[in-house]
């Protein structure tokens, strides 16, 4: 997905700019605003195209802050699947819904990724 994202933006020619970093912080509202009527319109179709259109403008973001979104997604993947127990498979919920984090549990470090 992401290598999509990066060819789209080259041929826009937009570059890793704080200007373009803000352009796609707005894009990301925008969409999100349109995720939402959607939603609330119960259109399916609005809604996927809502979450497809924010994670493309998402990503759009990290490249304009030159993230290492890959491995970014690594360390968030390791954090949330360590959430996991390993004898049942399963995850331990309140009864909310929230996902508990487990004794030993440690958050993403994402710095090395900035």
């Amino acid at each position: 997905m992401y290598d999509d994202v990066k060819t789209f933006i080259e041929a826009c020619e937009q570059e890793k700019t704080e200007k373009n970093a803000t352009l796609y912080k707005n894009l990301i509202r925008e969409e999100f605003d349109e995720f939402i009527k959607s939603y609330l319109e119960k259109d399916d179709e609005g809604q996927l195209d809502g979450c497809m259109d924010l994670i493309w403008v998402v990503l759009g973001y990290c490249y304009m802050r030159d993230y290492d979104v890959n491995g970014a997604w690594k360390e968030v993947a390791r954090s949330n699947l360590s959430k996991i127990d390993s004898t049942t498979g399963k995850v331990n919920k309140r009864k909310d819904g929230k996902v508990m984090k487990p004794e030993g549990w440690t958050p993403p470090n994402l710095k090395p990724f900035i």
